[in-house]
């Protein structure tokens, strides 16, 4: 064992068959990969990508809720779903079923006039996302779980600022 708590698992879109048909056949391979999951004692967590698939909290919600087993979750990236919502109201929504965060900046502003990648460019806490709001539901839903900040890596002194913006965006110092 490497000692990981969790997969993850990125929940994809194949525009080759109809969207139902891909729901259906994602919730299947989840499912069957629940097994062994339990055997190793190891979550699968699915994180909300940029793939035109389950991208607003109730789709999300009743997607985890119909493959409906205690080690299935969400992987919940704060930065992904700016381009269609805001992540305390997804928060507020999938509650209890993000299991770890991703966290990164998105910067509506910058996405509208330079391409919507760009968005990810601004360093966290100067983009668009209320982190105070964000605190809030997390502290609502009394998270307890994991925040990777999934950023471009650097030298010591970026690792420095960044581990100080975490700190100060979760409201950690």
């Amino acid at each position: 064992s490497l000692g990981a708590t969790s997969v993850l698992h990125v929940v994809r879109y194949n525009k080759s068959i109809s969207y139902l048909q891909n729901y259906r056949e994602t919730i299947d391979i989840i499912r069957r990969a629940t097994d062994a999951a339990e055997k190793h004692d190891i979550m699968i967590l699915c994180e909300n990508v940029w793939a035109s698939y389950l991208i607003e909290p109730m789709g999300m919600a009743r997607f985890i809720d119909e493959i409906n087993h205690p080690l299935v979750g969400i992987y919940f990236d704060v930065g992904n779903v700016v381009r269609w919502g805001w992540p305390q109201h997804w928060l507020e929504v999938i509650g209890k079923r993000a299991k770890k965060l991703d966290i990164k900046e998105y910067d509506l502003d910058v996405a509208m006039k330079e391409g919507m990648r760009a968005g990810f460019g601004k360093p966290l806490g100067e983009g668009s996302i209320d982190w105070k709001a964000v605190r809030k539901e997390l502290s609502n839903l009394d998270y307890q779980g994991w925040a990777t900040a999934e950023v471009k890596g650097g030298d010591k002194p970026y690792l420095a600022d960044l581990a100080t913006r975490m700190d100060k965006i979760l409201g950690i110092a």
